[in-house]
């Protein structure tokens, strides 16, 4: 999988999704999620965050989710993975899809 290392003028503006564990975890680990998307847009980056579908409606089934993640993923121009994102199903989903659509991962610390 393509990796960006640092930040340059022409990465500014495009679109990072941010790839994580939810499931089982406190608040529905949206604190985190917040956090880096808050770093993201400092940045100059535009930040999709998963924890923002349907207005944080968390009473939906898994797979209303997934496919949500997965078609806000095929939006963007980077992935950024949360710590512990090797711990769930959908954020591995979620690094196949942007490995096999040849999404870069962004690998500097957010």
């Amino acid at each position: 999988m393509a990796k960006l290392k640092s930040i340059n003028r022409k990465n500014k503006g495009k679109r990072v999704y941010i790839s994580g564990p939810m499931t089982g975890l406190p608040e529905y680990n949206y604190p985190m999620f917040d956090y880096k998307e808050e770093r993201l847009w400092e940045m100059g980056f535009i930040p999709v965050n998963p924890a923002n579908n349907f207005n944080r409606d968390t009473t939906r089934e898994r797979w209303e989710y997934l496919k949500e993640d997965i078609k806000n993923l095929l939006t963007c121009d980077y992935i950024l993975f949360l710590p512990g994102f090797e711990r769930s199903a959908g954020a591995l989903l979620e690094a196949l899809v942007a490995r096999e659509c040849n999404i870069p991962v962004l690998e500097f610390e957010v």
